[in-house]
């Protein structure tokens, strides 16, 4: 596995993803990578160091990108999105994507007049509270 991701070169990123995929990386994997790493560090060999290492963490951020909870992977996902340059694209996409994840299942609940799609309209919110002794 670790020998075919070393091997995959250019396209590393794509067998990462479809080994994880498979379901394939796992804490075994990643001590193979170690293991590796820390013979390249003991014969000092730095094109190795460099790609090892990287491929380290790359394969470490998937397995945890996997195991992590919807909210998170969300979080993730609107993280990356940013380029560093456009914030207010960045920011009205990341609206939209709050939008569908979470108002879209109860848009059957927002009130008439607010454009959930635009994001905009009123929303007047009235809570009356009884309570009975």
């Amino acid at each position: 596995m670790v020998s075919s991701l070393i091997r995959a070169a250019e396209e590393v990123e794509e067998e990462i993803e479809k080994a994880a995929e498979k379901g394939e990386l796992n804490e075994l994997v990643l001590m193979v990578i170690w293991n590796r790493l820390d013979l390249a560090r003991r014969d000092e060999e730095k094109d190795a160091i460099r790609s090892l290492d990287l491929l380290y963490r790359r394969v470490e951020t998937e397995i945890l990108k996997r195991e992590a909870t919807p909210a998170m992977r969300l979080l993730n996902n609107l993280l990356n999105m940013h380029d560093g340059f456009d914030d207010e694209g960045w920011m009205k996409e990341c609206k939209k994507r709050m939008v569908d994840t979470f108002l879209r299942p109860f848009s059957i609940l927002v009130p008439a007049g607010f454009d959930i799609d635009k994001h905009q309209g009123h929303f007047d919110l009235h809570l009356k509270l009884m309570i009975h002794i």
